[in-house]
């Protein structure tokens, strides 16, 4: 036990931290900051980095930047022998830049100053996919996308939607495809409905293992 108390002082005590933070770069969407920083032995050392925030405190990397949408469609069938539901989860393939293909993935999209993720769910879920947000399932504390190279910070939405698919409300920079997944799509090896945005991926394996369905067990988390 006194070793153990000694080695969580140690870990505490030999922390990295952050001492100095310069903007590199000046667009409007994204930039490059070069973070100084001291190592265990207290060298500095420089780390470039890309954000969306021109205040670079730690309250401010607390703050989501964008949602991703997880919506599922739930869909009841009355017939003579009694009903039964279907689920569709919706997903998007879009053309993404920096890999110079298409990305499976949810939609997403940034959250507007102090507007509630919510909201910014039911915009971005109409905008790109044409669907109405039904009722939420849960709604995720800030997660990071890949804290290695940016502070970009997310908060997922699952939610039951429905209404008319439709890409026309998209934005002219948006390349977009919708794809409604079912459980029988999720049936084999996933990994050649195409190329995986690292968002996606644990969500669909989650589904291929349990059911689109289990998605709304999520309401009680």
């Amino acid at each position: 036990m006194e070793n153990l108390i000694k080695m969580k002082i140690m870990k505490k005590a030999t922390m990295m931290t952050t001492t100095n933070i310069r903007k590199l770069t000046d667009h409007k969407w994204l930039n490059l900051f070069n973070a100084t920083r001291l190592n265990k032995e207290g060298a500095p050392l420089n780390w470039i980095y890309a954000s969306r925030k021109d205040d670079q405190t730690l309250k401010s990397k607390e703050r989501a930047d964008a949602v991703v949408i997880v919506p599922i469609i739930r869909k009841r069938i009355d017939t003579v022998l009694g009903h039964y539901a279907y689920y569709h989860l919706i997903m998007t393939s879009e053309y993404r830049v920096p890999i110079m293909d298409r990305e499976l993935g949810f939609p997403a999209g940034l959250i507007d100053g102090d507007e509630d993720p919510v909201e910014t769910a039911k915009r971005e879920l109409k905008e790109e996919t044409g669907l109405d947000l039904k009722e939420v399932i849960h709604v995720s504390p800030v997660t990071y996308s890949s804290a290695g190279i940016t502070d970009e910070a997310i908060i997922y939405v699952f939610c039951e939607a429905d209404g008319d698919l439709t890409i026309d409300n998209c934005e002219a920079s948006e390349d977009i495809e919708i794809k409604v997944i079912t459980d029988k799509d999720l049936k084999g090896d996933i990994s050649k409905m195409g190329k995986f945005g690292a968002k996606a991926y644990p969500i669909v394996l989650f589904a291929q293992c349990y059911g689109i369905t289990n998605l709304f067990d999520l309401q009680n988390r």
